[in-house]
């Protein structure tokens, strides 16, 4: 029995082939922004992406459907905007995502000078690769190292005055008593992997893949001070009697109750979204506001970005990856991060990318939806990529 075919898909394809009424084009944006039409608007997508043929929208139907979505996201926080606009922001990015990923898999294909679609279909299913998930390595104070993605949901662990409660994806610390005794513990993700946890104060911390904390199971002294790799989101409980402070290389990020990210992969990259922090090198201090970012490049200096692109920053926080005009190498770095794989170019791809697709799509699904730009080719052999133009 065929299975019936989605709301969403169904007023989706109406709509970008110039047939649907005013009513559906209405009921059809109502439902892209509603975050309870996530799961489906992503089903929907992989499914339009498959079988392209019957999803042909012509120039203004694109235009439209960009900018009534776009128009209503941002990519930065507007002045004196709430903790609370910020979330209906990022929701609404999330159940766009149909959008925004059609964006770079279909949508980018009329930028091809007239060039037809593709008829056949690109063969990667039969070596596909599943996306990365909460994956992470808990290493306590004695060289003991616990597997968090096998141990059994719910099961708590002591390490000095915490109990620490494992749940799917999360990590929590909960301090029980007082105690002078300092037990540092490392949070690890491998390629492929992702993780939260709750520090001992009530700090909220999100790991991307490839990435590490070092942090004390509970806080005494002065300051509350944390070692990060990789890439790692903040959202700091205040204390001003206990200032938080996050090393990176040779940087020291000083901040009292904020909310950012730093992303030192290579280029450390600070980026503040709510609060004030103080980045500081060597050579150099800097004041971040909000919306601004800052990276340390060479000898200690650090150069100050007015405007990042801060839907592209917490893309991963979000499950997407997000693209601005990316060149292939940056685009496959992410990919490689997150489906654990290496990558080997044969030739040199000069397409630009730009738009966002869901992080738990299947790499063929992934790279079906790069390839459509007419601008880049792969090949799965196990765990290697071969991209080529």
């Amino acid at each position: 029995m065929t299975r019936p075919e989605s709301k969403i898909s169904y007023l989706l394809k109406r709509y970008a082939n110039s047939e649907s009424t005013e009513e559906e084009e209405k009921e059809l944006f109502r439902l892209l922004e509603q975050p309870s039409s996530e799961a489906e608007t992503k089903a929907t997508l992989v499914s339009l992406i498959e079988d392209t043929n019957n999803f042909q929208p012509d120039e203004q139907r694109k235009n439209r459907i960009m900018s009534t979505v776009f128009g209503r996201l941002v990519t930065g926080r507007p002045k004196g905007a709430s903790g609370n606009r910020v979330v209906q922001l990022e929701r609404l990015a999330i159940a766009a995502s149909v959008v925004l990923l059609i964006s770079v898999g279909l949508f980018l294909f009329w930028h091809r000078s007239g060039l037809e679609m593709q008829q056949n279909p690109i063969a990667l299913k039969e070596n596909d690769l599943q996306p990365g998930g909460n994956k992470a390595t808990l290493t306590l104070a004695d060289g003991k190292q616990v597997v968090l993605d096998s141990l059994s949901a719910g099961k708590s662990l002591r390490q000095g005055a915490s109990v620490i409660v494992n749940r799917p994806g999360h990590l929590a610390y909960n301090t029980e008593s007082k105690s002078e005794e300092i037990a540092y513990n490392i949070l690890t993700t491998p390629r492929g992997g992702q993780y939260q946890l709750t520090l001992a104060d009530g700090s909220k911390v999100w790991l991307n893949a490839e990435s590490s904390i070092r942090f004390p199971s509970n806080f005494i002294g002065k300051e509350r001070r944390v070692q990060i790799t990789g890439e790692v989101y903040f959202e700091v409980a205040k204390n001003a009697a206990l200032p938080f402070k996050v090393e990176v290389g040779e940087m020291d990020i000083n901040v009292l109750g904020t909310h950012f990210n730093v992303n030192a992969y290579e280029v450390v990259k600070t980026t503040l979204l709510e609060g004030s922090v103080v980045v500081a090198s060597e050579s150099a201090k800097l004041v971040l506001k909000p919306g601004q970012q800052a990276q340390v490049i060479t000898s200690g200096k650090i150069d100050l970005f007015e405007n990042p692109d801060l839907n592209e920053t917490l893309a991963w926080k979000n499950g997407l990856f997000q693209f601005n005009n990316a060149d292939i190498e940056t685009v496959m770095k992410q990919v490689a991060r997150w489906y654990d794989v290496e990558i080997i170019y044969e030739d040199k791809v000069t397409k630009l990318f730009g738009g966002s697709i869901p992080r738990d799509m299947s790499a063929s699904n992934v790279f079906k939806a790069l390839e459509l730009t007419g601008g880049v080719h792969f090949k799965i052999e196990g765990k290697t990529i071969i991209v080529k133009p």
